[in-house]
């Protein structure tokens, strides 16, 4: 499964890194590749902070499929 470690910030278009949207828990975040919201989660015992979608999008490669 791909990890999204970069994202667009919703209110501005900037690109933000995973590590920066984590400290701006205020934001909302979109998949660069579908334009689609994400969320940022830290790194856990199952891997790397990333964003993940907050709805599973088939046709986004980004995107968990299970």
């Amino acid at each position: 499964m791909p990890k999204m470690t970069t994202a667009i910030v919703k209110e501005n278009g900037e690109t933000v890194n995973i590590d920066k949207a984590l400290d701006w828990t205020d934001r909302g975040y979109l998949c660069f590749e579908c334009k689609e919201p994400v969320k940022p989660f830290n790194a856990s015992a199952y891997g790397a902070a990333h964003f993940e979608h907050e709805k599973r999008n088939s046709n986004c490669s980004l995107s968990d499929k299970r």
